[in-house]
């Protein structure tokens, strides 16, 4: 997570302190916008150009002294480096006493490092030119795709979350491909244990904030003092923390020309005239951020295929720069890496060789080995180790291994370390998402891991809560007690990570028919539902007793001649069953006469438009028996009152028996109250993210678009007919 200590601090968020700072720039010249570059500039531009025709690339000129800015952001607060990954070259070394200087292990940078990453040339390649990309132009340029791609390998990739974002992002004017990377640089996507983002803290369950605002480095608590701002803010699903922080991010930032990830972090934008100072309003303190994140979205839309795409940028020029782009800091730093390796002395021939693993990259500090590692000069006889972090000009890296069931990490020469040519884990998958057990059941879980001929397999796996699942070394879960609990396959090479949810119940399975009794007119078909409940089987049998009555047909009821028989589901395996009775009738010709203006199909009727009454769904029926409508709680209702989906309109004897009926769907409509209000929207999203079911006519009714299946597509109709942007078609 990319921690953040704003120059403007912000109190709980709901309310901005302004903070008058020393060093801020009174905002009185605004910026300019053209095709012109400096000489400096221009070599870099025409070979971006020349390789990507669609891209539009513009000279952004601050009209700042170059020197002023960079002493601005290289003092106080303001500019920082994680302390771990970066060498002393990038760090203020003379703030080492002051209690600003370590930020949740952020430190203060250097004035040569602020100049390195704030100097625009040394980024102006393919991937990180896109920290100056125009956020709020070519929008739809962003695919679902290149969202998706750039959520890849995280626990977002290929769920709902990319046509959510591409959808928050086309109706904000915002860049869907700049959310789903800010995501994934504040949270890493991971919805499975990243607090902030997967629903789950015990103070704010339900609550979400994927981007951490308000979640500041100077508190003790940065996901829960994040969390207190999305619980104020009502954001209790992931749409509405998306929407929510993406108009934060117009209001703040957006508003005012910063309008770029570079922007965003260096206040150096005046497009529109209308900052007050600048340099003073800065999204995150991480000096890299900008380049992580053009990173981020580069490797994205490349897999995407969207690379050549129209994409605007807006390229920072200072007055008084140096003639040359600033060069990186002299001493190294370090990147995370994942990699297996191994050690090995390349300037000896001995059998066997010694390695001194160390707490601190220093090597005249004999106080700071913490292990020594003999090993074989036979490669087939090395210890694997895994290469956590790589050292960049550094002359260490930092490595981690077993021996004897001790863990041992450290920093070693990287002189000694030697990657080993092998086929990285991509992905790993569980054989169940879910899984229904009763207390003191056992069920082993299988992993695959892909692609199949990786090389380090080796799989971790835990439980969420072990009150209620464990699981072994081996993937065997065991039910403890009532509740549900995630297990977790996480991949010891890479750690990618696959879950399933374990619900574990003291009931015994039960299976139910949706009806204690079926009408159907003869050669006409009737949808039946069967739920199943408390059972990890999800599979049943369905069979009719007298099939010269009725039948099992297309997975409907089919009437065959008049009669009475029964309709029996059992769940396979078991002798659980459910039944209920079938009547069949047959009826004349002209008995029953619905208006052609609705539709029938088996025994759903449709459109209907909503907040319709019953007194014109019946003259719209011209029937020689009586006619009797319910609503989907089973009340009778009066002429004047509305019909709404799961309304049953039965069709009656002269002995008051029901000889056949029908169900409503209105399309949008998913509660049953005639009406599609943001109840309808809420339920369908609930639907999708998986925390609520609807079934039968009710799944019927919230696939909107007509492609029969319930997607984010239905939703944004549902919403925009609420908002009367676009009308449900009743069909």
């Amino acid at each position: 997570m990319v921690k953040k200590l704003r120059k403007i601090i912000y109190c709980l968020v709901l309310m901005t302190i302004f903070i008058v700072l020393s060093n801020k720039i009174n905002a009185y010249e605004t910026s300019t916008i053209t095709d012109s570059f400096p000489d400096s500039y221009k070599s870099y531009i025409s070979s971006l150009k020349s390789k990507h025709p669609n891209w539009v690339i513009k000279a952004f000129y601050t009209h700042l002294d170059w020197n002023t800015v960079i002493n601005s952001e290289a003092s106080g607060a303001y500019s920082r480096v994680q302390n771990s990954a970066y060498g002393d070259a990038w760090k203020r070394l003379d703030a080492q006493g002051s209690s600003s200087y370590n930020a949740s292990g952020y430190v203060l940078a250097s004035r040569s490092a602020v100049a390195y990453v704030m100097d625009p040339r040394n980024f102006l390649n393919d991937s990180g030119i896109f920290q100056f990309r125009v956020v709020d132009k070519d929008v739809e340029s962003d695919t679902e795709a290149s969202v998706n791609a750039i959520a890849h390998s995280t626990p977002m990739e290929n769920t709902s979350y990319a046509s959510i974002i591409k959808e928050v992002g086309y109706s904000k004017t915002i860049s869907p491909n700049f959310i789903i990377a800010r995501i994934r640089q504040e949270t890493g996507c991971d919805t499975v244990n990243n607090g902030s983002i997967n629903g789950k803290n015990s103070k704010y369950p339900g609550y979400y904030n994927f981007f951490n605002i308000g979640a500041f480095d100077s508190s003790s608590n940065t996901v829960q003092s994040g969390l207190t701002l999305a619980y104020s803010k009502g954001w209790n699903t992931p749409r509405k923390a998306i929407e929510g922080g993406m108009d934060y991010f117009k209001e703040k930032y957006l508003k005012y020309g910063q309008n770029t990830v570079y922007f965003q972090k260096f206040d150096v934008a005046n497009p529109y005239g209308n900052a007050n100072v600048l340099l003073s309003y800065q999204y995150m303190t991480n000096i890299l951020a900008p380049k992580s994140e053009s990173t981020i979205v580069y490797n994205g839309i490349v897999r995407a295929g969207t690379l050549e795409n129209k994409y605007t940028f807006y390229i920072p020029i200072y007055d008084n720069m140096p003639a040359n782009a600033v060069p990186v800091p002299s001493v190294g730093y370090y990147e995370n890496d994942n990699t297996k390796v191994y050690l090995d002395d390349p300037n000896t021939n001995d059998s066997m060789d010694t390695f001194k693993i160390r707490s601190t990259a220093e090597s005249s500090n004999s106080s700071n080995v913490v292990y020594e590692l003999t090993q074989s000069s036979d490669i087939n006889k090395k210890l694997v180790l895994t290469r956590t972090k790589k050292g960049i000009d550094t002359g260490w890296d930092y490595v981690e291994f077993v021996v004897n069931g001790r863990k041992i990490e450290g920093y070693v020469w990287n002189s000694y370390v030697f990657e080993y040519s092998y086929t990285k884990v991509e992905s790993v998958s569980l054989s169940d998402s879910t899984k229904t057990l009763k207390i003191g059941n056992t069920y082993k879980l299988s992993a695959t891991v892909k692609p199949d001929n990786a090389k380090f397999k080796d799989i971790t796996w835990s439980s969420s809560n072990s009150n209620i699942a464990t699981v072994d070394e081996n993937g065997n879960v065991k039910a403890i007690s009532a509740g549900s609990a995630i297990i977790y396959a996480k991949t010891n090479d890479q750690g990618k990570v696959a879950e399933c949810v374990v619900t574990v119940t003291d009931k015994n399975p039960t299976i139910t028919l949706d009806k204690e009794e079926y009408n159907v007119v003869k050669d006409k078909t009737m949808i039946f539902n069967v739920s199943i409940n408390f059972s990890d089987v999800t599979e049943y049998d369905i069979s009719i007793e007298d099939e010269n009555i009725a039948k099992i047909e297309d997975a409907k009821i089919k009437g065959i001649s008049e009669g009475t028989t029964k309709i029996v589901a059992t769940l396979k395996g078991t002798n659980i069953k459910a039944e209920a009775t079938i009547k069949v009738v047959e009826l004349k010709e002209n008995d029953i006469v619905i208006d052609d203006s609705l539709n029938v199909s088996s025994d759903i009727i449709s459109k209907i438009n909503e907040q319709t009454k019953v007194k014109d769904i019946i003259n719209k029926i011209e029937c020689t028996y009586s006619i009797e409508i319910k609503n989907v709680a089973g009340k009778t209702l009066n002429s004047d009152d509305l019909i709404g989906t799961g309304s049953t309109i039965n069709i009656k004897d002269d002995g008051s028996n029901i000889l056949c009926t029908y169900t409503v769907v209105i399309y949008g409509d998913v509660t049953g109250d005639s009406k599609i209000s943001p109840s309808d929207y809420v339920k369908v999203k609930n639907k999708i993210l998986g925390n609520e079911s609807l079934d039968g006519c009710f799944e019927i009714a919230g696939d909107v678009t007509g492609d029969s299946k319930i997607s984010p597509s239905d939703y944004v109709k549902i919403k925009n007919n609420i908002l009367k942007t676009e009308t449900i078609i009743q069909k």
